[in-house]
């Protein structure tokens, strides 16, 4: 197989899927999605992949001021490479917030995901790929409204990825400053 000839990128992706929106209380709500996901390549079938995706969130105002969204996730993607065609990735996502005031709000974010790497495009050539991805996603940020149309917020953020794959990890620490003017 001449690599030139894997240049097609034609395909069809075909999905099934179930949503459910249910407020358990005046102050929980759950949200699913349940989806069987089904891409197909017409001129190369080893790219092709299916499997159950979906996402399961929770919602919970814990008080008037204070708010935590959960969520677990399962996602496909593609992903060409010489010895993968797609990823399979599972995540936990925590978002909780801190209403302080009318104009201010402290919120933090940690999300876990575990990428696996999958399929070999040419499997006569070359063997799928093992590699195995876990990230780690922590941040806090401060949001602070002081009219009515503009909004600063600044945040902290680290995030880190270990991987099976030698010289694929890496930590990196961010600071951010944003304003935002809505007219």
């Amino acid at each position: 197989v001449y690599k030139r000839q894997l240049l097609d990128n034609h395909f069809n992706d075909f999905e099934n899927e179930i949503r459910l929106s249910w407020g358990v209380t005046g102050k929980t709500s759950i949200d699913a999605r349940l989806a069987y996901l089904k891409r197909e390549h017409a001129h190369y079938e080893s790219r092709n992949y299916s499997g159950i995706v979906g996402k399961l969130n929770l919602s919970w105002a814990i008080t008037a001021k204070s708010f935590l969204t959960a969520s677990l996730a399962r996602e496909l993607a593609s992903y060409q490479t010489l010895d993968t065609n797609y990823t399979a990735s599972n995540s936990v996502t925590l978002s909780p917030v801190w209403q302080i005031n009318a104009r201010t709000a402290l919120r933090a974010h940690y999300s876990y995901a575990q990428v696996d790497y999958l399929g070999a495009p040419i499997p006569t050539f070359i063997t799928a790929s093992n590699r195995r991805d876990t990230t780690r996603n922590a941040s806090i940020s401060l949001d602070w409204q002081p009219l009515r149309t503009m909004t600063v917020s600044t945040s902290l953020q680290n995030e880190r990825r270990d991987s099976n794959y030698p010289g694929l990890d890496y930590q990196a620490n961010q600071l951010g400053v944003s304003a935002q003017i809505t007219f």
